[in-house]
């Protein structure tokens, strides 16, 4: 089973009905959807309007889907965060704090990141389809 965590990115541009993000879903059997990408989402979200209350409902709905699972932080995705995090400040390559929390949550769960932020690029153990 192909696995596929999502980036706050994709999950807009497929709720703005981006053919390229709805593809790049549909290619794998299951969705992985840190529980950080649903809190930067629901940042953006005012649900005052009559758009940010539409905003919110495609949300539910999609994290509805039974191919959809949201994955919190555990113990594991916290050593896996520190790991990176270390790495990518040895570097010189810091990213912001929560895509390093989205790539250790791919990478604790065996899953591809779809994203198109390219300073993912930077963690090579990373698959990025998108």
């Amino acid at each position: 089973m192909r696995k596929a965590a999502m980036d706050t990115c994709v999950l807009i541009d497929l709720f703005d009905g981006i053919p390229r993000a709805a593809k790049a879903v549909s290619a794998f059997d299951r969705i992985l959807v840190p529980a950080v990408v649903i809190g930067e989402y629901r940042a953006g979200v005012d649900t005052s309007t009559r758009r940010g209350r539409l905003q919110e409902s495609r949300l539910a709905d999609f994290l509805a889907d039974e191919a959809v699972s949201v994955v919190d932080a555990t113990e594991e995705t916290a050593g896996c965060y520190a790991r990176l995090f270390r790495d990518l400040q040895g570097r010189g390559k810091p990213l912001p704090t929560n895509d390093v929390w989205i790539a250790a949550s791919a990478i604790c769960n065996g899953a591809a990141l779809l994203s198109s932020d390219s300073h993912f690029r930077e963690i090579p153990v990373l698959e990025l389809p998108y």
